[in-house]
């Protein structure tokens, strides 16, 4: 029998369930979270139900006031919401990691504009081309250059160690450990950088 050992259990998979593991995650991310269901996710009360699940989504309305139309009653007539800071992803580096993963996105957006200006150089020609070499020999271009390299190296090994949760692999039953899958992204990676790197200096 394969056995699971996790730090928090989450029995129900329901929204409320979901929505506790989520929860849970966010306290801490290097916490390993199970939810129990006895049937698919998809198929819980919460989706099954008649009502189905409410949220904002039209123009004009908001998580606030819908909240606020349905939890309102004659003896709960104030609903409380807790202040939260814009900055509220400083106050730890769990919440700081996980913003700065997706802003690192912009840069990967940048690297990819910057490959179709170079195809659309190299279409117009050497002079063309010429001038593209030159603009990338700015300041500017150095430094927005050096930023995406760290974005992107920043992007890919938070990834990396987040893949053994994204992507369980069992091998005969048995779940292959986290550190294994971390060192095959590693070794794919470096693989895959020195085939480039050999293929450049091959001109």
């Amino acid at each position: 029998m394969d056995v699971a050992h996790v730090d928090v259990l989450v029995v129900g998979g329901g929204g409320a369930g979901l929505r506790a593991a989520i929860a849970a995650a966010d306290t801490a991310r290097d916490l390993r979270i199970g939810v129990i269901s006895k049937v698919y996710p998809m198929r819980s009360h919460t989706v099954s139900a008649e009502g189905g699940a409410a949220a904002a989504i039209k123009p004009g309305d908001s998580p606030d006031e819908h909240a606020y139309d349905t939890m309102y009653t004659l003896y709960h007539p104030k609903w409380h919401r807790r202040p939260v800071s814009v900055w509220w992803w400083l106050e730890r580096w769990c919440y700081a990691r996980f913003v700065l993963r997706e802003l690192t996105s912009l840069f990967i957006g940048f690297a990819a504009f910057v490959w179709l200006w170079l195809l659309r150089a190299l279409a117009g020609g050497p002079e063309t081309y010429a001038g593209f070499v030159a603009g990338m020999k700015t300041p500017l271009m150095l430094a927005l250059h050096a930023v995406t390299l760290a974005a992107a190296l920043f992007h890919a090994i938070t990834w990396f160690h987040l893949t053994p949760r994204a992507a369980v692999i069992r091998i005969g039953g048995k779940r292959l450990p986290d550190g294994i899958v971390v060192g095959l992204n590693y070794c794919i990676w470096l693989a895959a950088s020195f085939g480039v790197a050999w293929i450049w200096m091959r001109g």
